[in-house]
């Protein structure tokens, strides 16, 4: 699907609702008019099945990696995509570069061992298959 301007969408909305005044705009008009507006808000080139979603987001709190004051390597139970762990460490977000940096597609790593019996609790998007 192309991307297109502000401009065009109206035009292509206008000539839909007004270019046959006798004719009903379907669901898939305005089904195809949404889609081209939002490829065009974010930037997407490409197609998604309607009624499909690529990705899921998941609250990760069963991480791979003793908590016990020096290991710093932890494993999420899926590949997350990238930049989009956001890391909670007892409740506090953490800041990516600052607290914690990714290692591959399903490891974060703290810059400081969390301690034993802290909490680490991991939000992320991973592509479903």
């Amino acid at each position: 699907m192309a991307i297109f301007s502000i401009l065009t969408l109206k035009n292509r909305i206008t000539e839909r609702i007004h270019g046959n005044r006798a004719r009903v705009i379907t669901g898939v008009d305005l089904q195809e008019i949404l889609h081209d507006i939002i490829d065009s808000l974010i930037g997407s080139g490409g197609e998604v099945v309607p009624g499909t979603d690529p990705t899921s987001q998941t609250s990760d709190y069963g991480l791979t990696g003793a908590v016990n004051g020096t290991n710093k390597l932890f494993t999420t139970s899926h590949n997350f995509i990238a930049l989009s762990p956001q890391v909670y460490l007892n409740g506090v977000r953490q800041f990516r570069g600052e607290d914690y940096s990714e290692q591959g597609v399903n490891q974060i790593y703290f810059n400081t061992a969390p301690f034993s019996g802290d909490k680490i609790i991991v939000d992320y998007s991973f592509l479903t298959t």
